[in-house]
């Protein structure tokens, strides 16, 4: 599992506008794949018809991230009492019901806040997990990813060892073999 963190102290979200709305499709059994598509596309529709309010929305999934970040990694409880509110607005929005032999959210309305609600839920569950202790940010300089250790050893160092474990590893290599020409150079110069 991996999520993407931006540097602390982006700039904060702006206020948001009542967004547009439009009740969700009703799914007859069996069709929850269905209902996805229309509800995506219902969201694509909305967002088209207010960019500056998808694009405020964007702004907010991107402030409710740096607030778990503050929250898991930073034990800020000013972070914390910032999610508390996105997640009481998350809960407000949405009906606890049974599905499938479990108890799941759903939307009242799809409108422009429903994915948004949804990454709250989401980030704050993770928040809940007993595992966090296995909860890292990739040591990659350039890649800020956090993700769940899930080694046997506790040892990973990255988030992807294909990706910035090879950059890392290549460039610490070519970091080895300047050291060694420049040690070499040094000592052909002193004799």
């Amino acid at each position: 599992m991996s999520v993407r963190t931006s540097p602390r102290g982006a700039p904060p979200p702006t206020a948001i506008a009542p967004a547009t709305s439009c009740r969700p499709p009703r799914a007859g059994r069996g069709s929850g794949w269905r209902r996805g598509e229309d509800e995506a596309a219902a969201l694509r529709d909305l967002a088209e018809r207010d960019g500056a309010a998808a694009e405020r929305e964007r702004e907010q999934v991107v402030a409710a991230r740096e607030k778990v970040y503050g929250v898991l990694f930073a034990d800020d409880a000013e972070a914390a009492a910032g999610l508390v509110r996105l997640y009481r607005a998350a809960i407000a929005a949405a009906d606890l019901v049974p599905a499938d032999g479990r108890w799941r959210w759903r939307e009242r309305e799809t409108d422009l806040r429903l994915p948004r609600h949804r990454i709250v839920r989401g980030l704050v569950a993770l928040t809940r997990r007993d595992d966090l202790d296995r909860l890292h940010q990739c040591e990659d300089a350039t890649c800020g990813w956090v993700y769940l250790d899930t080694s046997p050893r506790r040892n990973r160092r990255w988030c992807d060892t294909k990706d910035c474990g090879d950059r890392n590893r290549a460039r610490a290599y070519y970091a080895r073999q300047k050291q060694k020409q420049t040690e070499t150079e040094t000592r052909t110069r002193t004799q």
